[in-house]
């Protein structure tokens, strides 16, 4: 993930906690991996907790950031007894969730950890984003000790399927690790007509990611709003 600037997507978010109807003192990163979100909101000073379904990755967080607040947990069951003034759930985490059913039960446990007025900013992969820019191929990353290829394969309606094959140096050999990730992408009104379904939110804006705009029909990332 070296190549995502967490520090300007985080200042979106910020921009868009101006909308809440309190301030924002206490957030929860949601799906937080290994805290690269985490550590930004934190340096803008913050309150910052954050949960994942993955001990792997909260390892990784606790060590990178040991005076944050970890935990772990899934989308539809947190295990807390918290609420915070906004909750961010960022880089298309909520597409891994395929089915209506669970994203309004995703909603309404976001919805039940959040303060009156609180704020939940969250994006999404469009099917269109899908289609077009992960489509059919092959992608090939490279850094310092390791490798990896992505192979995606767009399934018709709306879901796209990721094949990442990891190559790692360790001990002067090559370590392979292979992942399967499967996404269903999103459109603006049905996304918004599942928040309305999910108990909690008063209001909800969708926008063309990283702006303040609409989404148009060629979109591929949704960033949206809700407020309880």
């Amino acid at each position: 993930m070296s190549q995502i600037d967490y520090g300007a997507w985080c200042d979106y978010i910020v921009k868009l906690f101006a909308q809440a109807r309190r301030p924002v003192v206490e957030v929860m990163d949601l799906a937080c991996g290994t805290g690269n979100l985490t550590r930004e909101l934190l340096a803008r000073g913050y309150r910052v907790s954050g949960l994942d379904a993955s001990p792997e990755m909260l390892e990784v967080a606790r060590k990178k950031l040991p005076e944050v607040e970890f935990f772990q947990g899934d989308f539809l069951r947190w295990g807390l007894d918290r609420e915070f003034d906004a909750v961010a759930c960022i880089f298309d985490s909520l597409n891994n969730i395929l089915v209506d059913e669970d994203m309004i039960g995703a909603f309404s446990e976001v919805s039940g950890h959040l303060r009156p007025g609180g704020i939940f900013v969250f994006d999404l992969n469009t099917v269109y984003g899908l289609k077009h820019y992960w489509n059919d191929n092959i992608r090939v990353h490279e850094g310092e000790g390791f490798f990896s290829v992505w192979q995606t394969r767009f399934i018709k309606p709306d879901k796209s399927e990721l094949r990442i094959s990891l190559f790692a140096e360790e001990g002067g050999a090559w370590k392979r690790l292979d992942e399967l990730h499967i996404e269903r992408g999103y459109t603006a009104a049905g996304t918004l007509r599942l928040l309305r379904k999910s108990s909690g939110f008063k209001e909800a804006r969708a926008f063309h990611h990283m702006t303040l705009l609409p989404p148009g029909r060629k979109t591929g990332r949704i960033t949206f709003t809700a407020i309880k």
